[in-house]
């Protein structure tokens, strides 16, 4: 039925989507204007932007004419388009003031000045950076300081995160400078409002995990004499009691702050409502410059605003008084209202739409009282001639349906199948289209939209959802998807569907669904976990909500972790991991620039649903970003969509009803596949969109020639296809921070997150392990730059060290109840705790601290106590201090003693360290004090995990004597040090980070488990301190370090070159001499047993170094891919990883970033360079007087070495390192020929500078490995000694890197710069000394692959990565 249509007499009967109908994918790509933004100029006319889908979706400033009906006016010249890409959904692109237009162009995000009118060119007003990474939006005029106040968002630094701020640019033009900072420090701003006195400014802040519609604050400034912004005020959202999201700050001439209907008197700086109604007066902020509402006249004195809300899936608008605090309800043809701005004369122009009238822009003139409107006329339409197609039009029923929830409902609009000439059979029901629209924060409105017209035109019914979580309704609507995207909206999806199918409206066995990108996730979870529909179709839609999260922009970094929560969720809710459970054909479309959703997304679930051997297509477009705007590729994707559905008899007879000359995709859908067109290769539009399909004819590129059994494509080393792609590699990434017991006898560690910008977070083991720790805290410790020992646990009480103000808080485990902060806030994250241990007999903490706040450069350290009761926070009471570090106190099991490590400069705790015991008196002072070890003059040694056995006893690790790190223990009574068991092997590792754990009592027994690491690998065992038995344990990890133990049982962080880091319980027998289970409790990658055909294994080494006799060591990884291998004449290029340190191992353990590498083609070596650890004191003090020389000259013997033995290309040589690791690539490609490229990675090029700026651990570290030779320092620093450069380096940095300072990365690329040899420099903002967001992750790895294949290897990358620029070659 429908219930304007003509009857059913004279029409011809048809199948349901076969009808033949003028509303063609043509007409809908060309009724596809979008209209952005909305001002008045000074002569009254209204201003818009106009988005022209038939001009490559260009955007147009617009002028209204002069006299009704005319023409409106091109405001911008050819050549330049205003849209701002701020939040990468822009808005906000344009302001006017008079006759003055200033707008952000596309092209180059620059802002530029414009006189309507003039036909001269527009003037830039801001600096060319060379790039969109400066882009401006939201901005209005300052005429008092003659300059243009905007929202800045700054991408020099990082690409991913962003600086946002508010700046003030100058309007003269003739001077660009650099934007004056006005308000910074918050992750994002919007709406800087300056009131009619040119005073102050209102404007709108909030910060990450916070979307603007979740929580928000309002505030205003005041300008001084030079236009600077003090005396800030924050008006609303600053209670903390309160949760609320203010919007849209505008002035009155009556100078009040008025706030989405909300009015703030200045003198009692009071909030309170002007107008109170269950309905919703703004939308969300997705773009900037929203105007839901506008002030009547320009000088009204009666302060009449005329607004608009959205009550009942309804607009309304009307006009409220707010000095009588009532409001007038105007009548007009929309009911969807989006923007209203005011005129000058009592009139407003509003941008709105109806079932009946496209989105269009008219001018509504009220009457003398302003209580109903005498004219409304529309000035600018989307779509001018859609009359023509009014017999063809549906009109919407607004749907209320129950959901899965017993009482609960969600709403939607309903379209009918409608067509002037066709109808369907009696015995027939309509296939139906589900649209689950994007957001997922938004909101589908029962407007005219030729897109669903064309559906319901052909036959087919069409439903637009406004699943829970929608906007419209309400908060609580809204916020029924927080922690259930891929739940509520895909059931309340499936439950519309179901509803229409039982009210007989449609065929329950031709259901489709579509929708773009959260709208495409909904579609794929739909398709993926319930059986609803028979075909889908994801336009630019997320597959994988891990890979979203790692790669997603900063505007919605955290809003994924809002939407679904938990860890366990983005597995459980990802398509990707279930493509099994698909059974219906999918669709993909993508655009190829999408900076949202990456295209990865589609590649990745369209090669899997390939796999499964379902009908799938993706068509991917070049040029498109996040929303298709060019109308060629509107027109593909409609036609696309239309004829690919399997949908029993109706694609059987599309080909009978349409003339297949029509078009090509007139074809009938199971041929689909072998009518599209195929290109292989990118190419620019005009040329059609690239195509893949699942049955495509044309060979398959070789990444998936290569399946089951076949022979491996041959192929040039290093362009060979893998699934180990950066962003694997970075969601791999998860490192660990610590592991204990709570008080059941359940794991508690520390895990880091890159996929939360790196968060640190304390997690404990149940049967689904959960998080302890509340979102908004991080366990992680800045002391001694490295960290470590951020958390103890004592039974069910947690104290950790909290990564952003560096206190300590107390957290009672599964209790949900806050953190309570344990330390004094210093305004600053100055005092850092760390390695701290509970003392219950006097109920404290004791924990070493470090106190930057009299010199950040040389912190005070010492151990302290706090106060465990979390009332009265006082000032850290101070037990031991007066040496330079400290570290490992640790309380004995009668509370009445403590021992701890302490050294001094210029000594590294490896170099040499004491071990100290101290006996509390009755007020818990430290009384007695004795040194175990390390205070023998004459004797060289560095203790180092000290431990009280159950029966009392003090064990600890030292290297005395024998030069490699055994367990020995204290005969207190006679004073004595006596091994405990002696072996050339290394019991412990250096101490770069507090808090680590290479042995401990197995329960109350005096059973040691223990580690150690002899010729490169790990050895694992128990010792019995009675017999002085030893039994080795046989268990999958090759390599091990922390442990701790319960009764019969331990837990232990290991890997092996094929288990990545993990933790693992082990379960003993019962005389404790064998493994009787092993069971993995967390995994760094859990999903890398898919990639386990592409693994290399690695070769350990043992190469000739520079010295006669002398042998160093290495792991050697070929390259290795189960589909490719390299052609017959070529050998690989070599990549040679320079570990960190100095003083450290590296260690042969599976790491997808050196399967990054070898899976597409590379050789990869990783050195141990005479100075690391593992292989004893001797070994390790190679490097003592000698960095620079021992470390460059192995890592080119090593390199030499695979050359003459014939594995690798000796042209094509490249080498890599990070931190000491860079500095050692820096020296090798200044002091050496061997490598053709290089990658240094937070790197030192001064070693002199180096010396001067690092922090205080490592202060005198540079002195031992240097030497006191002044000239060393000069000889060895690669900064002075550029000219000796002859090969290309990138350079990677984070700017807040307190122990490599960014002015390091910055002087070596300035002079290699100036050199003219290519050189490239990136730099992180929010990273210090290692990269721990994930973001940052993929892009340094796939800039460094871009990097050498560019200029070393000779061979096109697989993958798809823009590679940025380079100096001196791009």
């Amino acid at each position: 039925m429908h219930p304007h249509g003509p009857g059913a007499v004279g029409k011809a009967t048809a199948p349901y989507g076969s009808w033949e109908s003028p509303i063609s994918a043509s007409a809908v790509s060309s009724a596809g204007r979008t209209a952005e933004g909305l001002a008045v100029a000074g002569d009254g006319r209204l201003v818009w932007v106009e988005t022209r889908p038939e001009d490559g979706g260009r955007a147009v400033l617009m002028k209204e004419a002069a006299e009704p009906g005319g023409k409106a006016l091109d405001v911008t010249p050819q050549g330049f388009a205003v849209r701002s890409l701020a939040q990468e959904y822009g808005g906000g692109a344009f302001a006017v003031q008079g006759d003055a237009v200033v707008f952000s162009n596309y092209t180059d995000q620059r802002l530029y000045k414009q006189t309507i009118g003039d036909n001269s060119s527009p003037l830039p007003l801001t600096p060319d950076f060379a790039g969109s990474v400066v882009r401006y939006a939201d901005g209005v005029f300052d005429p008092h300081f003659h300059r243009f106040v905007t929202i800045m968002e700054d991408h020099r630094h990082n690409s991913s995160n962003p600086i946002t701020t508010v700046a003030a640019v100058r309007m003269s033009g003739q001077d660009v400078e650099e934007p004056t900072i006005l308000v910074s420090g918050n992750d994002f701003y919007a709406f800087p409002r300056i009131d009619p006195t040119k005073k102050r400014m209102a404007w709108i802040e909030w910060s990450n995990p916070n979307m603007s519609w979740d929580k928000s604050q309002l505030w205003v400034g005041y300008f001084n004499e030079k236009g600077e912004v003090q005396k800030r005020i924050c008006i609303a959202d600053g209670d903390p009691t309160i949760i609320e999201s203010p919007t849209e700050p505008k002035w009155s001439s009556k100078e009040l702050v008025i706030l989405f209907h909300i009015q703030h008197d200045e003198q009692s700086n009071v909030v309170r409502p002007l107008y109170s109604l269950d309905a919703e007066f703004s939308k969300p902020m997705w773009i900037f410059g929203v105007s839901s509402y506008d002030f009547l006249g320009k000088y009204d004195t009666s302060h009449e605003i005329v607004c608009c809300y959205r009550q009942n899936g309804k607009s309304c608008v009307g006009v409220l008084d707010h000095d009588s605090e009532s409001i007038l309800k105007i009548d007009i043809p929309f009911s969807s209202v989006t923007s209203i701005v005011s005129g000058d004369d009592g009139s407003f122009y509003i941008e709105g739409a109806s079932a009946t009238l496209p989105v269009s822009i008219a001018k509504v003139t009220l009457d003398e009282k302003k209580t109903m409107a005498t004219d409304f006329s529309i000035v600018w339409s989307s779509s001018e001639d859609v009359a023509k197609y009014k017999s063809y039009i549906s009109l919407p029923e607004f749907l209320e349906f129950p959901t899965v929830i017993h009482g609960q409902h969600a709403y939607a609009y309903f379209y009918a199948p409608h067509n002037n000439v066709f109808q369907g059979s009696s015995d027939e029901k309509p296939p139906l289209l589900v649209r689950t629209h994007g957001g997922p924060t938004d909101e589908a409105r029962g407007v005219l939209d030729l897109s669903v017209q064309y559906w319901t035109s052909r036959g087919w019914a069409f439903v637009d959802v406004n699943y829970g979580g929608s906007s419209g309704y309400g908060r609580e609507f809204r916020e029924r998807l927080l922690g259930q995207w891929g739940v509520v909206d895909v059931n309340d999806c499936c439950s519309c569907a179901s509803f229409l199918v039982e009210t007989g409206r449609v065929d329950g066995q031709r259901l489709c669904v579509t929708g773009e990108s959260a709208g495409g996730f909904t579609t794929l979870a739909c398709l993926a976990f319930r059986q609803t529909f028979k075909a889908g179709s994801s336009l630019y839609g997320i597959a994988d909500l891990a890979s979203l999260r790692a790669g997603m922009h900063k505007f919605e970094a955290y809003y994924i972790d809002n939407l679904v929560g938990n860890k366990q969720a983005y597995f459980e809710r990802s398509p990707i991991n279930f493509v099994e459970n698909f059974s219906c054909p999918v669709i993909l479309f993508q655009g190829l620039e999408d900076t949202v959703v990456s295209p990865d997304q589609a590649t990745k679930i369209y090669k899997a649903i390939k796999d499964k051997g379902l009908p799938v297509a993706l068509v991917e477009y070049e040029g498109e970003q996040h929303g298709f705007r060019k109308a060629e590729n509107i027109k593909f994707t409609l036609e696309q969509e239309m004829v690919v559905p399997p949908l029993g008899k109706m694609a059987t007879r599309l080909a009978s009803i349409f003339s297949p000359a029509r078009s090509p995709t007139s074809a009938p859908a199971h041929l689909l596949h072998h009518a599209l067109p195929r290109f292989r290769h990118r190419r620019a539009h005009p040329a059609p969109p690239r195509m893949s399909s699942s049955s495509a004819a044309s060979p398959a590129p070789p990444a998936a020639a290569a399946a089951g059994g076949e022979k491996p494509t041959p192929a040039p080393y290093g362009s060979w296809r893998s699934p180990i792609t950066a962003d694997v590699v970075s969601g791999a990434e998860r490192r660990l921070g610590g592991i204990a017991l709570a008080g059941d006898g359940r794991l508690l560690w520390i895990e880091g997150r890159p996929e939360e910008k790196g968060r640190m977070v304390i997690v404990k083991e149940e049967d689904k392990p959960v998080d302890v720790i509340p979102q908004e805290f991080a366990a992680r410790t800045l002391a001694q730059e490295y960290g470590g020992g951020a958390f103890a646990v004592d039974k069910n009480v947690v104290v950790f060290s909290n990564y952003k103000d560096q206190r300590l808080y107390k957290q009672e485990i599964g209790t949900g109840g806050p953190a309570v902060p344990l330390t004094p806030d210093y305004g600053a994250p100055d005092v850092s705790y760390a390695d701290g241990v509970f003392d219950p007999h006097f109920s404290r903490y004791v924990t070493v601290v470090e106190d930057r706040r009299k010199d950040s450069l040389n912190p005070t350290t010492t151990i302290a106590t706090i106060n465990l009761s979390g009332v009265d926070v006082h000032e850290p009471k101070v037990l031991i201090s007066g040496n330079d570090f400290y570290a490992f106190p640790r309380i004995d099991q009668n509370k009445k003693r403590m021992a701890w490590i302490e050294w001094s400069h210029p000594n590294m705790p490896w170099d040499k360290s004491e071990l100290w015991v101290g006996h509390f008196s009755e007020s818990g002072d430290l009384t007695k004090r004795v040194c175990i070890a390390g205070g023998n003059p004459l004797l060289v040694e560095s203790p180092s995990e000290p431990k009280w056995s159950p029966k009392g006893e003090l064990f600890f690790v030292t290297d005395r004597e024998s030069g490699f790190w055994n367990i020995y223990k204290w005969v207190e009574q006679t004073n004595e040090i006596v091994p405990v068991y002696a072996l050339d092997a290394e019991f412990t590792r250096p101490l770069w980070v507090f808090g680590i754990s290479s042995y401990d009592f197995l329960g109350n027994t005096n059973h040691i488990i223990f580690s150690y690491r002899q010729q490169g690998r790990s050895y694992l065992g128990v010792l019995d301190c009675d017999s002085g038995s030893v039994s080795l344990l046989d268990i999958p990890f090759s390599d091990l370090s922390n442990v701790v133990a319960g009764d019969n049982y331990f837990y232990i962080e290991g890997a092996s070159a094929s288990i990545p880091l993990s933790i693992a319980k082990v379960t003993l027998n019962e005389s404790k001499t064998e493994v009787a289970n092993f069971s993995i409790v967390w995994s760094s990658s859990p999903d890398v047993v898919q990639y386990k055909p592409f693994f290399s294994t690695p070769e350990l080494v043992e190469f000739p170094t520079s010295k006669p006799g002398q042998k160093a060591y290495a792991y050697y990884y070929p390259p290795s891919n189960p589909k490719f291998q390299g052609l017959p004449d070529e050998k690989p290029p070599l990549l040679v990883k320079t570990h960190g340190g100095p003083t450290a191992e590296t260690r042969a353990v599976l790491d997808l970033s050196v399967q990054y590498w070898t899976s597409r083609g590379w050789a990869y070596v990783d050195v141990n360079y005479g100075g690391s650890t593992g292989y004893g004191r001797e070994y390790r003090e190679r490097l003592l007087d000698k960095w620079g020389i021992v470390d460059v000259d192995d890592c080119c013997s090593c390199a030499n070495f695979l050359v003459e033995s014939g594995k690798v290309d000796g042209q094509r040589l490249c080498i890599t390192g990070r931190s000491a690791g860079g500095y050692t690539t820096l020296a090798s490609l200044a002091f050496r020929d061997t490598f053709k490229a290089g990658a240094s990675l937070y790197g030192i090029g001064d070693l002199t500078l180096m010396r001067v700026e690092t922090h205080k651990f490592e202060s005198h570290y540079i002195d031992n490995l240097v030497g006191n030779d002044e000239r060393a320092y000069y000889e060895r620093s690669p900064i002075n000694f550029v000219n000796q450069f002859t090969c290309p380096v990138i350079l990677f940095q984070g700017l807040e890197d307190k122990v490599v300072p960014p002015d390091q990365a910055q002087k070596i690329y300035n002079a290699l710069k100036e050199k003219g040899l290519p050189v490239a420099l990136v730099e992180y903002e929010g990273e210090q000394h290692g990269f721990r967001k994930a973001e940052n992750i993929k892009f340094t790895l796939e800039q460094q692959m871009m990097f050498f294949a560019r200029l070393v290897g000779n061979f096109e990358v697989a993958d798809d990565i823009t590679p940025i620029k380079i100096e001196n070659f791009d």
